[in-house]
């Protein structure tokens, strides 16, 4: 080929024409991604390269991933081996070993290999998995808050530790402690139980296992109830045992003008929820506050498209015939 003025020649070296290799690592390691495959790499090699184990890692062996090199389709789409991890045992089958010529010592947490020939060498986009040692377990922790005698927190001695052990190991309740109202939170949720029941019973199902992450507080008596909604002001009331819900709601004022009276609910301190019932007859089911409870009175909903509000009228009406007969009333007093 004859060249022309302005010609540009350009060599590729190898490197720049080969694809990049790439192996990737996960599970219990320090420092889980993907690594450059180096010429000759190994299994080890890449364990080290990450960083080594993790704590829990399982060090006796691992799985290695490789997709199939083949241009025939296949329901099997990607090969798995457990590499041996053990340089003193044999190959099990279908496990690539590291022979008998390899050794492997420990110094701490620190694993040292001295490789052989026959190690498992690793190609283009082999994914290796460290799993877990099966009997590894992270610490568990919960926390408790408030009166107890010892707060803090405390990692879960079983797998099935209950509330009343976990308060029982933290020393108890205090004098000022408000058993009724003891909350626990689970994944930022309060979980409506029965603590006071938790605790004479232990057999109850309010006893619950307790889970990692999990967080108890153990409030104070609060001698108020907190109104709140469609009052005539929103106000704390002094509790006064035997009295029901109407009692604190005229305290706050009494229900505002477009209060929904039949959906008054009743928030307890320990997260358990209770809303007025429906009308039987004439009556409706009333939740009773206890000490550091909320009432809530929500606004009536407007009605759409113009309804006939019955509420509204039956209201009304009443109110009329009570003004009628009081100037008929008075009407004859002033004719005598």
């Amino acid at each position: 080929m004859l060249l022309a003025d302005r010609d540009s020649i350009v060599i590729y070296s190898q490197e720049e024409l080969r694809n990049p290799a790439f192996v990737t690592i996960d599970g219990f390691i320090k420092r889980p991604g993907t690594y450059v495959l180096a010429e000759g790499m190994t299994v080890k090699d890449l364990i080290l390269a990450a960083g080594g184990f993790a704590p829990g890692a399982y060090q006796l062996e691992v799985e290695v991933a490789r997709q199939r090199d083949t241009l025939a389709r296949s329901d099997t789409t990607a090969l798995r081996f457990r590499v041996s991890l053990d340089s003193g045992g044999p190959a099990s089958s279908g496990t690539f070993g590291f022979g008998t010529g390899a050794r492997a010592t420990q110094t701490g947490d620190i694993p040292i290999w001295v490789p052989d020939s026959t190690e498992f060498e690793l190609r283009h986009g082999d994914h290796v998995f460290v799993r877990k040692a099966p009997g590894y377990e992270p610490a568990r922790i919960v926390k408790i808050t408030g009166e107890v005698m010892l707060p803090g927190a405390y990692v879960l001695g079983t797998r099935r530790e209950r509330l009343a052990e976990l308060i029982q190991h933290a020393g108890g309740l205090t004098g000022e402690a408000y058993a009724p109202g003891l909350q626990v939170y689970r994944k930022g949720l309060l979980l409506s139980i029965d603590a006071e029941r938790a605790l004479r019973d232990p057999r109850s199902h309010f006893n619950l296992v307790l889970e990692p992450g999990d967080s108890i507080h153990v409030p104070r008596f609060d001698p108020t109830v907190v109104v709140t909604g469609a009052v005539g002001f929103e106000s704390r009331v002094v509790y006064r045992p035997g009295e029901g819900l109407d009692y604190y709601i005229d305290q706050a004022g009494g229900y505002a003008e477009n209060a929904d009276r039949g959906r008054v609910s009743v928030t307890y301190q320990n997260g358990e929820r209770k809303s007025v019932g429906r009308k039987l007859l004439f009556f409706r089911q009333k939740p009773v506050p206890q000490p550091g409870s909320t009432i809530f009175v929500p606004q009536r909903p407007e009605s759409k498209g113009g309804g006939f509000n019955w509420d509204q009228f039956i209201t009304r009406s009443l109110s009329i015939v009570s003004t009628t007969l009081t100037i008929l009333i008075a009407s004859r007093e002033l004719s005598k």
